[in-house]
């Protein structure tokens, strides 16, 4: 497996849509040790229990090939100015515009 692939689908639960995702290659320190821990950090578009539509990030390790962390936990809602300011900070990148746009059917 190279670093840039994923062992497994990004899943972030039952209907989800993956909409972005981003690649951070592992950190590399001032020292020059490195945390060996490249991450996929995705945007899932997923409908609520009452049928609305609600956002989540998942970030993904490629060494362990697991996820190990998730915004919401759990069934919250949260709007997409959130879901921006939750990105950055866990990218340090800007979620772009056109993440939240839905291409193919719509659910």
């Amino acid at each position: 497996m190279d670093e840039t692939s994923v062992p497994r689908p990004l899943d972030s639960g039952k209907d989800a849509r993956l909409l972005f995702a981003s690649y951070s290659p592992s950190h590399v320190y001032e020292d020059g040790t490195d945390d060996r821990q490249p991450i996929v950090t995705a945007l899932f578009r997923e409908p609520t229990e009452n049928g609305e539509v609600a956002y989540a990030i998942c970030e993904y390790s490629l060494t362990k090939g697991e996820l190990f962390y998730r915004f919401p936990q759990s069934g919250s809602h949260w709007s997409k100015v959130v879901i921006r300011q939750e990105w950055y900070r866990e990218s340090q990148t800007r979620l772009p515009d056109l993440a939240f746009e839905v291409t193919g059917d719509a659910r």
